[in-house]
């Protein structure tokens, strides 16, 4: 919800206790009753009021309107999005264009300092843990390809069920897990912070929400543009920063990285089937 220019800073704690809460609806919000929000987030209807006035709005009313209007956050109502904005002639020339936009919004967010965070606790996690649902799962795919070949223990969490809980209970200290947090929150998600915070292992949050509940929660944020909430939301800023971190990584680990690759190579060589 990119449009809202939601800054954090500005919010009091109940302010921040209904964006919140607001983010983690998703389509409900544009049905809520002012009454429901005070209620759910436990400030006061006045509090409430004042968060909407704080972001842009005349009240509660304006806003819900705004919601209605621009989005219905449906998979079918995203892609229609993408054919309403796009000429079958021009698709791919606007296609690249809008990635482009995405990457230039990832570059101007995304902190140096929480980059090369997340390839020092990659570099020296005993096991790295990744966990995307969803399209996300896709990033959790090439991310641990990429970090295999360099030599790093890597495990890719069950999207949910009783698979997950049994890779949950073997989590310890020295372990990291990078989650892919995008659109709302998910009672898996809450649960490995849960049992993150519990095993005192670190969290990376990769994520493309300004507001989300678990960023205070994360040891290391990595912010990426993938488009309006209502869009298709598109893989192309994700997967590049993504690749960011595995060229540093390979940097800073150039030795042992090579040493697997040229083991890699060998194998290779050695048995042909692979060919």
């Amino acid at each position: 919800m990119d449009w809202l220019q939601i800054d954090s800073s500005t919010l009091s704690a109940n302010q921040q206790k209904v964006a919140d809460y607001l983010y983690k609806q998703d389509t409900k919000i544009a049905y809520l009753k002012q009454e429901d929000i005070a209620a759910e987030t436990g400030v006061s209807m006045a509090t409430v009021s004042r968060f909407f006035r704080q972001i842009g709005f005349a009240g509660f009313k304006s806003f819900r309107e705004e919601m209605k209007r621009r989005f219905a956050d449906t998979p079918a109502n995203k892609m229609g999005t993408v054919l309403e904005k796009t000429e079958s002639s021009e698709v791919v020339q606007s296609m690249i264009q809008q990635g482009k936009e995405y990457l230039e919004t990832t570059s101007r967010q995304l902190s140096e300092n929480e980059f090369r965070e997340t390839v020092a606790l990659l570099n020296k996690a005993s096991v790295v843990y990744m966990f995307g649902y969803g399209p996300a799962a896709a990033l959790t795919s090439l991310f641990s390809f990429r970090l295999r070949r360099f030599g790093i223990h890597v495990q890719v969490l069950p999207e949910s069920g009783q698979k997950l809980l049994e890779d949950m209970m073997h989590f310890q200290i020295e372990d990291v897990i990078v989650i892919f947090g995008f659109a709302k929150p998910l009672p898996e998600t809450r649960a490995l912070f849960d049992e993150a915070e519990e095993k005192g292992m670190k969290v990376i949050l990769v994520t493309d929400l300004q507001v989300f509940e678990f960023i205070p929660r994360a040891d290391v944020v990595l912010y990426t543009e993938r488009g309006e909430m209502w869009e298709f939301h598109s893989m192309v800023a994700p997967v590049a920063l993504i690749e960011s971190v595995i060229v540093e990584l390979g940097r800073t680990r150039e030795d042992t990285a090579m040493a697997h690759l040229e083991e890699l190579h060998r194998l290779r060589k050695k048995y042909p089937f692979t060919k």
